[in-house]
């Protein structure tokens, strides 16, 4: 599982934590423990070239388990941040022009391919 600090378009911070997805999906405390671990770090640190650190504004979960059921609503509540769960083809291409023949719930375990693809 990976925790990334991303503000307009760059991966500022990645976190690995690890623990898998069947894992993490019955210990949610692990997660929200990880996650404060990394917002207390973001919140304190400060931005290159100003006194201010950048507000966490909003988690956006990837991967199987984030779509359990109610999970991304509980986690968010935990750790008091807007949580939801990812688009992975938000700047891939017009959803309404192509809908790639893929379930939105596999889509989640590609984010990382997509995100990377979208660089060239």
């Amino acid at each position: 599982t990976t925790i990334s600090i991303v503000s307009g378009g760059v991966v500022y911070f990645t976190s690995l934590i690890p623990i898998s997805s069947a894992e993490l999906s019955k210990n949610l405390s692990m997660l929200e423990d990880e996650i404060k671990k990394v917002a207390i770090y973001w919140q304190t640190h400060e931005a290159k070239g100003s006194k201010l650190a950048i507000k966490i504004e909003k988690l956006i979960l990837t991967g199987h388990a984030a779509a359990v059921s109610g999970f991304a609503e509980e986690l968010g509540k935990a750790v008091k941040i807007k949580t939801e769960l990812a688009n992975v083809w938000t700047n891939a291409f017009l959803l309404n022009e192509y809908v790639p023949p893929i379930a939105f719930l596999d889509s989640l375990d590609y984010a990382g391919a997509i995100g990377l693809s979208l660089a060239f």
